[in-house]
């Protein structure tokens, strides 16, 4: 799979700082700009939403990840006005207890009523 261009610029801007055994390594907005300059990608119309997205939305690309111990995982913290850091976390999975039984959960879809059951409100 080919690295998106988010991932491109992350990964530039974490290994120009990283140092092997490092438990925090610290950037700011700006590098984001040089990052994408140096890569010859054209830049985000929003930066922020580059390190959102990896700090919600996306998994850390597998080359940051490889750098961390066991077990921890690297996140993106704030670190004040434009400024970051990846930091180093345990690494939280939450899994599904699988001796738990199941519920169902009834389909409360608007406008669809259960065989089973009487529409108290007729619909038009």
């Amino acid at each position: 799979m080919t690295a998106n261009r988010y991932t491109k610029i992350l990964e530039r801007i974490f290994f120009a700082h990283f140092k092997p055994g490092a438990k925090s390594v610290s950037f700011l907005r700006e590098e984001i700009e040089i990052a994408a300059k140096d890569l010859n990608i054209k830049l985000p119309k929003n930066l922020g939403d580059l390190v959102y997205s990896f700090r919600f939305r996306t998994e850390m690309p597998e080359c940051i990840r490889a750098t961390a111990p066991g077990d921890k995982s690297w996140v993106i913290k704030l670190t004040g006005k434009a400024t970051y850091s990846f930091a180093l976390e345990k690494q939280w999975i939450i899994e599904p207890n699988t001796g738990l039984m199941r519920i169902k959960i009834p389909d409360a879809t608007p406008g669809k009523t259960p065989p089973d059951q009487k529409r108290l409100f007729p619909m038009d």
